[in-house]
């Protein structure tokens, strides 16, 4: 058991992730973010030990525990990545059961796909504005 404690990861590598989305990006990145309530946009900001600052676009959101989850819709996260004016942004997946892969398809559908990283408990992908 201490062999896999010190050796296999055990929980999200939210670390590992925020450091590759800072080497790999120009200036402040855009960085969305799904599920996973409030924990993590603080986890990514927390981690995000750069003199810029991310911004970050939460895509869903529980306003409370009984209530369902409330969803961005493309049209919406279209106009809120556009404000943003950058070439390139970031799609952060970690515990997004009830969404699955619905933000990485609408994405796909209107931008470029660079690149996708994972680490464990976390998918990173790097889509870039179709021109």
């Amino acid at each position: 058991a201490l062999t896999v404690y010190y050796n296999e990861p055990t929980k999200p590598q939210w670390k590992e992730a925020v450091e590759y989305i800072s080497s790999n990006s120009d200036g402040t990145p855009i960085i969305l973010v799904d599920r996973g309530g409030f924990s993590n946009e603080f986890l990514l900001e927390y981690y995000y030990d750069n003199k810029y600052n991310p911004k970050v676009i939460a895509l869903v959101k529980a306003i409370k525990r009984s209530e369902p989850l409330w969803k961005i819709e493309p049209d919406e996260l279209f106009t809120e990545i556009a404000k943003e004016k950058h070439d390139q942004f970031w799609l952060v997946l970690s515990k997004n059961g009830e969404t699955g892969d619905y933000y990485k398809s609408v994405l796909i559908s209107k931008y470029i796909l660079e690149e996708s990283t994972y680490f464990y408990g976390i998918e990173v992908h790097k889509f870039r504005q179709n021109k």
